[in-house]
């Protein structure tokens, strides 16, 4: 019933299953999935009336499911309700967002005119707009995160729902573009869901014909307060209609931790590998381990690293889609700011007077492959490309693979890193 969107009578069966449980964690489990029904029944039957009820027992079901999500951390192991505790929180930001919204478009319709740039309705729309886009990036993340593990209904559902907070960006921005966007003759944003098959998906098909018959009727030349009213309006539309329950919403499982090691290869780099705690101070917001390893590198010369660890026959056999490559994704974060005096000569370097480099907090670079071995246990030598500017950086590695569809995905592990000083007083 949870599933097809028959709320009502899935509250009655939680509440009467609930009051049946014989023990704590069968009663806290019981009572989530009971506030879930409610909340989205409410919903279906009275739109953004029933927001504040809804709100407020998927705010009681999110204490629920962090009681759950304590108890079951085991070490080694993914948390068994890890997936129900990320799609709950995405809901419930995505509420978050169309109460904003809702608002900021009623106080249009009270004025009669749209707010003036910087004032407190006109940056609530902008930041909504914005919401979207960023929560169908979650969307994505929380997709490759756990699609590995799921089911293709499951799978589908994290679409939508992700599809569906890109449509709304997309729709506040052509409805607004005089806060919030862009016109019809402007560059689209760029796609949240870089999928191939997604042109294709039904689900996106069917919000791009709506999005067209819409941007028919709502150009610059219609009222203002009748493009926010059509814009409130088709928010409390999809408030009706019943949203796609994930079937691994109830059905936690455990998955097991895969083993990352990323080290410096010390017959390629003689003598510039050292501890990360030799080069850089630990503080609260760089936290070294003893075993993280260090290397200092000329500028614009590639390095090499070994990648070595372990996938489980565990995971494996969870995994509802086969896959014999793997990922390494790369993540660059500037830890401090270094700039040599000198050049090579002794002399003072010209360049120096000149302005640092904007070089970017954190990027992520592209990733890198190698084949999975039938034991699960991988090796492998990978090149690391240039980086030209002198710094000191922190090189953050996740662990992923590839399907034999080309999906990719997360594979859950630690995070695993390493120190790289960038300085011309490295040894080429």
């Amino acid at each position: 019933a949870l599933h097809t969107g028959n709320f009502g009578i899935a509250t009655k069966h939680f509440n009467a299953l609930t009051a049946a449980s014989s023990s704590e964690d069968a009663y806290t489990w019981l009572s989530l999935l009971g506030s879930i029904s409610e909340a989205e029944g409410c919903l279906v039957e009275t739109g953004g009336k029933g927001l504040p009820s809804a709100l407020s027992l998927l705010h009681s079901s999110e204490w629920y499911v962090e009681s759950l999500y304590s108890n079951g951390k085991e070490t080694g192991w993914v948390s068994r309700f890890n997936f129900l505790r990320d799609t709950l929180l995405l809901r419930l930001d995505f509420l978050e967002i169309i109460v904003v919204l809702r608002q900021a478009c009623r106080e249009v319709r009270m004025t009669g005119t749209l707010p003036k740039q910087n004032t407190r309705t006109s940056l609530h729309l902008k930041n909504a707009g914005k919401c979207f886009f960023s929560l169908a990036a979650r969307y994505l993340n929380t997709y490759q995160r756990h699609g590995l593990f799921v089911c293709q209904q499951s799978r589908s559902a994290l679409r939508t729902l992700g599809l569906l907070c890109e449509y709304l960006g997309q729709t506040a921005g052509r409805f607004l573009p005089e806060l919030l966007g862009y016109d019809n003759s402007e560059e689209e944003p760029v796609d949240c869901w870089p999928f191939t098959g997604n042109q294709a998906f039904p689900v996106t098909r069917l919000l791009k014909k709506l999005q067209k018959a819409l941007e028919e009727y709502m150009d610059k030349s219609v009222d203002q307060v009748v493009r926010v009213t059509a814009l409130c309006e088709l928010a409390e539309g999809i408030l009706l209609v019943p949203p796609p329950i994930p079937v691994a919403f109830t059905k936690p499982q455990r998955v097991p931790l895969s083993k990352l090691r990323v080290s410096v290869d010390h017959d390629y780099h003689d003598g510039s590998v050292q501890k990360a705690v030799s080069m850089i101070e630990e503080t609260p917001m760089h936290e070294l381990s003893d075993a993280m390893e260090g290397i200092s590198v000329y500028p614009g010369a590639p390095f090499r690293l070994i990648m070595s660890g372990t996938i489980p026959n565990e995971l494996k056999k969870t995994a509802t889609v086969q896959f014999t490559e793997l990922l390494f994704w790369p993540t660059i974060t500037l830890l401090e700011l270094q700039q040599s005096d000198r050049n090579e000569d002794g002399e003072d370097d010209e360049e120096m007077d000149e302005d640092p480099p904007d070089i970017p907090a954190k990027q992520d670079l592209p990733p890198l492959s190698c084949q999975l071995p039938g034991s699960g246990t991988f090796y492998s030598v990978i090149e690391i490309e240039e980086i030209p500017y002198e710094s000191l950086y922190r090189l953050d590695f996740r662990l992923g693979c590839r399907d034999i569809r080309c999906g990719e995905w997360i594979v859950p592990s630690e995070v695993t890193s390493i120190v790289v000083q960038v300085s011309r007083a490295a040894k080429t």
